[in-house]
This record gives structure tokens, C-alpha cells and sequence, in this order.
């Protein structure tokens, strides 16, 4: 992933980038065309504690020490690496589109 990077989390709850999505299985977080259908792309963003919760799962997205790989683990809000920041995130309208940097 390297550096700093352009993403949206979408008002259905997608992390995106052009037509490809975040998507996660059981295995490895992916790109995947965006289908719309929620399930392994749907994603839950809590502005309070800056962690993005996989919906089917429940883990967060988390970014691994030397910041190259995205990984899935049990959420843990003393763990610095689940912590997201959105540009133009607002909590009341969140049915607008985000921009996400970590």
C-alpha cells in the first residue's frame, strides 16, 4: 500500500477507489470490483473510536507495522493501527461519501 493513499468509505458502507472495493473473506483483505451487495465489502465506520469494523466479520481493518499490508484483527481500541481518519467525514450526514487516510 505504501504511503498515503485516496479512498472512500461510500454511503452503502463500501471503501473504495474508482470501481474497485475493499473486500474481505476469511483470508486476505482484497480488491475486488464493487458489487454493491454489501457483504464482504460492507464496512462500519465509528467516528468515535476511528475503527472501521468488517460487517460479516466484526474484525477491524488494521495496518501492519511497516504500514505495507492491510490485515484483519479483533478489534482493540488501545491499538493505534485500527485508527482511520476521514477528510469530510461528517457523523450526522453520513450518507456522504468520505475520504479515508490513516
Amino acid at each position: 500500500m505504501g504511503g498515503n493513499q485516496y479512498w472512500m468509505l461510500s454511503k452503502i458502507g463500501e471503501i473504495r477507489r474508482d470501481e474497485s472495493c475493499l473486500d474481505y473473506a476469511g483470508n486476505d483483505v482484497i480488491l475486488y470490483p464493487c458489487h454493491g451487495s454489501k457483504g464482504n465489502q460492507y464496512w462500519n465506520y465509528d467516528h468515535k473510536t476511528k475503527q472501521l469494523r468488517h460487517g460479516s466479520s466484526r474484525k477491524c481493518l488494521t495496518i501492519n507495522s511497516t504500514k505495507d499490508k492491510l490485515l484483519m484483527e479483533e478489534c482493540d481500541l488501545m491499538l493505534p493501527r485500527q485508527m482511520w481518519q476521514f477528510e469530510n467525514y461528517n457523523a450526522t450526514l453520513a450518507t456522504e461519501d468520505s475520504h479515508m487516510r490513516h
